[in-house]
């Protein structure tokens, strides 16, 4: 992508983005879900972005109830050269009535040197009736980003993952007054990954997770939790996503079973004609594509779709190896012609 970046202008959310008619109705939310960090030799799983499946996480109370359930999977890694990032493109519903989509756009860029990926139990959140959109993570993320157009470059990046932790806080928090306080406690809900180049054109990745707990008096509340990825060891790949998404990353990576070699075969044989500039980031798809094709018959709507990737080189601008058209106006901000 090339061209000279505009301001951003995302209409900026309200202070209370929940209305009279999101407390009086049951409340949608969309996602895709996390899960914990698994340390394997060069292989590091953190399953679903670094956090936990939430699986059936709910709170119930009459016509407020809300169910969070779903799943997907994303791939990254980062040395010194570069940061890849590969997404699948399912979103599934907490509402059963509504069939899981595979239009999601999971990585966004916030600049031509800065990108946005998410996942988790909070992905969206939609008023059931009128389906009205109270809060997406990927406008809160291009929300943040601009506000802090004016810090560090130093420091931008780290500085928008903690304004967007804080303002997703306020979201999930605002969900879950108006709903009952009764909620499996969990560890980790959701999280977002912000990628992007330090002061010496190194890649950095800083994860930013969000998390539900509940409290010995059985108050509930969102939590927050920052982590920052550099320079993983060569061959290492993080993957988030379904505790089984999570785990056929693994076992392509391992390339140990009878499956796992004939995936990587093909790998192998159609990675032979691309630039191998861009290995890594068709690595993370061939991995991505493995556990949607491995996905079980039971869990086959929590992760589909087709897969989007992007690399960043060190020193260098997003560069998108394969997306879906729709997704270039998911960015903060297009660029112009």
């Amino acid at each position: 992508m090339s061209g000279t970046w505009k301001n951003c202008s995302i209409p900026r959310p309200t202070d209370s983005v929940l209305t009279d008619e999101a407390r009086a109705i049951h409340l949608k939310l969309s996602f895709a879900v996390g899960g914990v960090i698994d340390h394997r030799r060069i292989v590091v799983v953190l399953a679903l972005v670094v956090f936990p499946i939430l699986y059936g996480l709910s709170l119930y109370g009459g016509d407020n109830a809300v169910q969070f359930s779903s799943g997907t999977i994303i791939a990254f890694s980062v040395t010194h050269d570069s940061l890849a990032i590969a997404a699948d493109s399912r979103l599934s519903s907490s509402d059963p009535r509504r069939k899981p989509t595979d239009d999601a756009c999971k990585i966004i860029a916030l600049s031509p040197a800065a990108v946005f990926f998410y996942s988790g139990g909070a992905t969206e959140a939609h008023a059931t009736v009128s389906n009205k959109l109270l809060f997406s993570a990927s406008d809160l993320a291009r929300t943040a980003f601009r506000k802090t157009a004016r810090d560090d470059p130093a420091t931008r990046l780290e500085n928008t993952a903690k304004l967007w932790q804080g303002m997703m806080q306020h979201r999930v928090d605002e969900i879950i007054r108006t709903s009952p306080s009764s909620v499996w406690s969990v560890e980790r809900a959701g999280s977002g990954g912000f990628g992007g180049l330090q002061r010496d054109g190194t890649p950095i990745l800083y994860l930013a997770d969000i998390g539900i707990t509940v409290a010995t008096n059985q108050s509930t509340t969102a939590t927050i939790r920052l982590s920052e990825v550099k320079d993983m060891h060569s061959g290492s790949v993080g993957s988030v996503g379904t505790d089984e998404a999570r785990q056929s990353v693994g076992e392509f990576l391992a390339n140990q079973t009878d499956r796992a070699k004939a995936e990587n075969k093909r790998f192998q044989d159609g990675v032979a004609e691309k630039p191998m500039l861009d290995y890594a980031a068709y690595r993370l798809i061939a991995a991505v594509q493995a556990a949607v094709k491995w996905a079980p018959a039971a869990n086959d709507a929590l992760v589909g779709g087709n897969i989007d990737a992007v690399i960043l080189p060190r020193s260098g601008v997003l560069r998108w190896i394969q997306r879906k058209k729709q997704c270039y106006k998911s960015d903060c901000c297009r660029p112009t012609k």
